[in-house]
């Protein structure tokens, strides 16, 4: 295989320095001092991607590096399974709303909900093509074009990220603004800081986008220079930190604003606690976020894109995906209500029929004849019939 020369010269200058030769265990170490001069090296000299991909095919050719690894159907499986469940949940939250079946109806809370599916219908279709093209499957296993084309899926990912976690946030604010509408006394203050948070999410979210969008000069470095910070791209990794960490902030802040006043609602202890675990649930979300803030790190100095990238883009997966589920879990509590209550009354409706048929069937031949003390009216009815005096002497 010949070698680009930036690569070439790579080595020459990183080897020698580092007291390493080729084939030497320094050298085929995927981790340590010489990897990380080496791929700092060619990512700083090279034109494009492509040349430290052959430079790296090289180095997993000659080490005998493992050619195995395949975490492409686990990450495909989690993809669909968690954007049905969301498809799921924001359809039965807009069930429940439906004034037909004794909704509240719909408002802008829904509305919001429901945009916020446009983005995760985006995070479905770039992870179903980023496993197309190789995520989960070591680079050298994989062929340069798709490498290529899987780093531009991954340029799209991070604004649809950004929008999907904010805006799921942003419907959960216009809940609270539903629930307590009244803007008088404390709610006036509650109402004022929630309004304050919604438009702080609304900045954050347009900020972040603008910067990973145009953080690149051009924008097509981006995705050719998928793990570089810096040059001719701002430091996407400091971006990620700031944007992350303000993520995982307005996470608790959401969570933990509307719960001392539920749980000063004049209801039961059971229903209070129901309410608030509900809510609190929204927790998982914010551990999703501080595990996916600690492999940003990855965004630089990583060899393997595809595999490497791999923890940080599935905890971005499950984070907006069970966003979008707990932010539906309020509003479909009184839907679940609803449905328990009528089955329950179903139940009973077919228990009571199942009463009268069995006391048809026990009941004398006679009693169906013109004489007899029951009305044949009563038959087949939700209702036992009615026993006149003389039957009970």
């Amino acid at each position: 295989m010949e070698l680009p020369k930036c690569v070439t010269d790579c080595g020459l200058t990183v080897l020698p320095k580092m007291n390493c030769t080729l084939g030497a265990d320094c050298y085929c170490a995927r981790g340590g001092p010489v990897a990380i001069a080496l791929t700092a090296c060619v990512m700083a000299a090279c034109p494009s991607l492509r040349e430290p991909i052959q430079g790296l095919k090289f180095q997993a050719d000659g080490c005998h590096w493992p050619r195995d690894r395949d975490l492409s159907t686990a990450a495909l499986t989690v993809n669909v399974a968690l954007f049905a469940f969301t498809t799921l949940f924001l359809t039965a939250r807009l069930a429940s709303r439906m004034p037909r079946w004794s909704g509240a109806g719909f408002s802008w809370d829904d509305g919001v909900a429901s945009l916020c599916y446009v983005p995760m219908v985006g995070i479905f279709v770039v992870g179903v093509n980023m496993y197309h093209y190789g995520l989960g499957r070591d680079m050298w296993m994989v062929p340069t074009d798709s490498i290529l084309a899987w780093s531009k899926w991954f340029f799209a990912s991070m604004p649809l990220y950004f929008v999907a976690a904010f805006c799921t946030k942003l419907s959960l604010i216009l809940l609270y603004l539903r629930i307590w509408p009244d803007d008088t006394g404390t709610n006036r203050i509650f109402r004022m800081g929630c309004k304050v948070i919604g438009l702080l999410l609304l900045l954050t979210a347009f900020i972040s986008v603008l910067t990973l969008i145009f953080g690149c000069n051009p924008i097509s470095d981006a995705w050719r220079y998928a793990n570089r910070a810096g040059g001719k791209c701002i430091d996407r990794v400091a971006a990620g930190y700031a944007f992350g960490g303000l993520n995982v902030i307005f996470d608790l802040i959401v969570i933990l604003l509307p719960i001392p006043r539920m749980i000063a609602l004049k209801v039961s202890m059971r229903q209070r606690i129901g309410v608030v675990s509900c809510f609190l649930i929204g927790l998982v979300v914010t551990v999703c976020s501080t595990v996916r803030l600690t492999h940003l790190y990855q965004l630089t100095n990583v060899r393997d894109i595809t595999m490497d990238f791999y923890p940080f883009l599935m905890w971005s997966v499950v984070e907006v995906y069970v966003s979008m589920i707990c932010c539906c879990m309020p509003a479909m509590a009184g839907l679940l209500k609803r449905c328990v209550s009528h089955v329950a009354n179903s139940s009973s409706i077919i228990s009571s029929r199942n009463r009268i048929h069995s006391f048809d069937l026990v009941r004398p031949e006679k009693s169906m004849n013109k004489g007899s003390q029951y009305s044949e009216e009563y038959v087949g009815m939700g209702s036992l019939p009615p026993v006149s005096k003389r039957s009970m002497g």
